[in-house]
């Protein structure tokens, strides 16, 4: 039964595409790529961009469209959401004092 439960999830893992890079999107962007298509790409592959403004700026400098860097923008606003439910989940609030 563990072995295949560890098959499933080896399959599972091998069929999750690879996540794309930021260099990778802006040469889908060079060569043309729909940016409907470069969205769906980084979904399937479900990644996550934790980028500094800095880095949207040189993107949009680049040529990369609006549509495409808000979604970069949103999967990390979206991981993040997420990761704070867990932390909910697991005890009462916490605090960050500075």
């Amino acid at each position: 039964m563990v072995a295949t439960a560890s098959a499933l999830l080896v399959a599972s893992c091998a069929t999750t595409p690879a996540p794309i890079p930021v260099s990778e999107v802006v040469s889908m962007n060079k060569g043309n790529t729909d940016p409907s298509v470069i969205v769906t790409r980084m979904r399937e592959s479900r990644s996550v961009y934790r980028l500094p403004g800095s880095a949207f700026a040189t993107l949009k400098e680049e040529g990369v469209p609006g549509p495409v860097l808000d979604y970069m923008l949103q999967t990390y606003l979206k991981a993040e959401r997420e990761r704070q439910v867990e932390d909910c989940a697991l005890g009462p609030p916490y605090f960050v004092i500075e």
